[in-house]
């Protein structure tokens, strides 16, 4: 059964949905930080506004079901997504993140900027 909340806040806590049949959206922008992890569980994930993985998070749609980035986000954490059980659906830009050994402490440089259209990452 499909669920659409405003908002999600996992507060330091892990996250999972209950099956492949539980799809849930998420209106407003979402932030995945500290070491949490989001579990889809096969089910579909969609975001209707920016989501941002931060680094130690985990987005795990390894058992498949479709991700979906409307507004696109940043990843500095994991996404896993097993292909081609799973599906990556970038409408935008969605930007992933690297920490660049020579910069100064605490300075980051994209790594990858995944755009509509691009067919391999």
């Amino acid at each position: 059964m499909p669920l659409s909340l405003a908002s999600l806040q996992t507060n330091g806590h892990d996250f999972e949905l209950a099956s492949a049949t539980s799809d849930l959206t998420i209106e407003n922008a979402f932030a995945l930080s500290g070491s949490e992890t989001l579990s889809t569980q096969g089910a579909d994930l969609i975001f209707e506004s920016s989501a941002d993985i931060s680094p130690g998070s985990t987005l795990d749609a390894s058992g498949g079901g479709k991700l979906e980035f409307q507004q696109g986000g940043t990843d500095n954490g994991t996404i896993n997504a097993e292909m081609p059980l799973s599906k990556l659906d970038l409408p935008t830009p969605f930007l992933v993140l690297s920490k660049q050994m020579a910069s100064p402490p605490g300075t980051w440089a994209p790594l990858i900027l995944i755009s509509p259209g691009e067919d391999s990452i």
